[in-house]
């Protein structure tokens, strides 16, 4: 017969293994769980990753360029058909410094001439490229219409509201790109919505063109021109457009 300390004793026994067990079985159950979580976190890492390089792969394919044959002067030359985007930057970059925040086909802005030149770096180092900025001798050249120029005083149009999102019609902000009709050679937005950085330099000093969705209209002739002190700065008004050789 069994006695009752016996007993006690067998039950605390029991009680204890399946405590034990239990533990156990809750340690394995948290592993699996945890396993299964860090799988999940590596499957939608791989599937943003693979998101992103369509949506960089989309972008790219839509760069469009306008050939531009040169005068004897000027080389011949591409140039982007639009001011580089949002959607664009943010593909390549990562970030979208804009403060208008309107939309992937709107022109990015806030960006400095060094930021420009990070992107370019990047972007070729992409596309195995060779985009740059336009030269200000190649920029307008191609805003007054290349070889097919009717003589505009802005780009594409004698009539600035046709061409150019500017202060008497911007609404104070960028609008899409390539909503204004284009120029002689179909380039869209040489005059106003953003101010486009150039190439060029003389010591500290960079230089932008077209005027900006701000300007008078004065601002948005294709002959005036504004220059910066520093290639650090930037601003609300001021994006750009690509060229290649």
């Amino acid at each position: 017969m069994t006695s009752d300390g016996t007993r006690n004793g067998i039950v605390r026994l029991v009680t204890t293994g399946k405590t034990v067990a239990a533990k156990e079985a809750e340690k394995i159950a948290e592993k699996i769980a945890a396993e299964e979580e860090a799988e999940r976190r590596r499957q939608a890492a791989e599937e943003e990753a693979e998101a992103e390089k369509r949506r960089l792969a989309a972008f790219l394919n839509n760069i469009e360029m306008i050939f531009v044959q040169g005068n004897g002067t000027i080389d011949n030359f591409n140039i982007g058909k639009y001011e580089v985007t949002q959607g664009l930057w943010q593909a390549v970059m990562g970030n979208n410094p804009s403060g208008f925040k309107s939309g992937d086909n709107h022109p990015v802005e806030t960006v400095s001439w060094n930021h420009v030149q990070e992107f370019l770096s990047k972007l070729n180092a992409i596309t195995g490229k060779n985009y740059r900025l336009p030269t200000e001798a190649e920029w307008e050249y191609a805003a007054r219409g290349g070889n097919r120029s009717q003589g505009f005083e802005y780009s594409g149009s004698n009539n600035v509201n046709d061409v150019a999102w500017y202060r008497e019609n911007s609404g104070r902000r960028t609008h899409q790109v390539g909503t204004k009709r284009a120029n002689e050679l179909g380039i869209h937005d040489m005059s106003g919505n953003v101010s486009e950085w150039c190439q060029d330099s003389q010591g500290s000093e960079r230089w932008r063109r077209g005027g900006s969705w701000i300007d008078y209209a004065e601002h948005c002739r294709v002959t005036s021109r504004s220059a910066e002190q520093t290639p650090n700065h930037l601003g609300h008004v001021i994006g750009f457009r690509l060229a290649h050789p």
